[in-house]
């Protein structure tokens, strides 16, 4: 794939190459998106790849909370800074909604940080991508890419939970089998309704040859993103107590119309059954 520079008045994905997954945890009022992958080419400087993009099918209501992005690459590359930026458009204007950029150091190890406040609510529809671009040198390829988006309204609470700095990607032989598995297939999700026990984790796994897939709640609580970008890419989200009696209607956005590619998570005995089609 051709690297592209980066856009003047556009941020748009320069490298999609890279496999790996999405997990998305909560602690407390911490609510923290997990992402891990190995890149396949070389990342130059003016280049930038798409670390996630995720689709906003309905409002967020994130203003006045705090956004930490922090990340490690290893090995440690030969840039010395990255510009980290997350821009939400709508999808067919292409207008942008929101803008979250900052340039930060890496450290000798590898990790970086940088932590801002949200100036406003994600308006429903929007298609929200994270993007990184080296500054001072190049991203070699094989560097494995450890990435936490950590949100929470107390500044104070990003001292606690999850920090890609310091450990951002999970061991290799992490390979999940604790989890629940839904297969992710060409239009269809297998098993389409799960039910599971408060504290369990569901791991949606791509198993087909179609790579525009989506796992996006109906309700907002949970979006993968464009996260299945070869065989064997997943999500994964962990149900907690909290949730016990709920259930969790969701589609790919990318299929829900035409092809009816919806599923269900019903947390505990208690929650009700799903909608038609779920």
């Amino acid at each position: 794939m051709k690297l592209l520079p980066r856009p003047a008045a556009l941020i748009l994905t320069t490298l999609l190459l890279f496999t790996g997954g999405c997990l998305l945890q909560s602690q407390g009022n911490l609510q923290t998106l997990v992402l891990f992958f190995q890149l396949t080419q070389p990342i130059p400087q003016g280049g930038a790849f798409e670390a996630h993009t995720a689709v906003y099918p309905n409002e967020v209501r994130l203003k006045g909370q705090f956004v930490r992005i922090s990340g490690r690459l290893e090995p440690p590359p030969a840039a010395r800074r990255v510009t980290v930026e997350a821009v939400g458009r709508d999808p067919n204007s292409g207008r942008t909604l929101s803008r979250f950029s900052a340039t930060v150091g890496i450290d000798d190890d590898g990790s970086f940080s940088v932590t801002k406040r949200f100036k406003k609510n994600i308006v429903a529809g929007t298609v929200q991508t994270i993007t990184i671009e080296p500054v001072g040198g190049v991203i070699a390829a094989d560097t494995q890419v450890g990435i936490c988006v950590d949100v929470t309204r107390k500044k104070s609470d990003l001292n606690r939970g999850n920090s890609c700095a310091t450990s951002s990607v999970p061991p290799e032989d992490d390979d999940g089998d604790d989890a629940v598995v839904v297969q992710v297939r060409d239009n269809a999700f297998e098993p389409k309704s799960v039910t599971i026990l408060p504290g369990d984790t569901v791991r949606w796994e791509l198993n087909g040859n179609d790579t525009s897939h989506t796992v996006t709640a109906m309700s907002g609580a949970f979006d993968s993103g464009f996260v299945f970008t070869s065989r064997g890419a997943f999500f994964e989200r962990t149900f907690p107590q909290s949730e016990d009696g709920e259930t969790f209607e969701y589609s790919c956005v990318t299929h829900k119309a035409c092809c009816e590619m919806q599923g269900s998570i019903l947390v505990g005995a208690n929650a009700s059954p799903p909608s038609d089609g779920y």
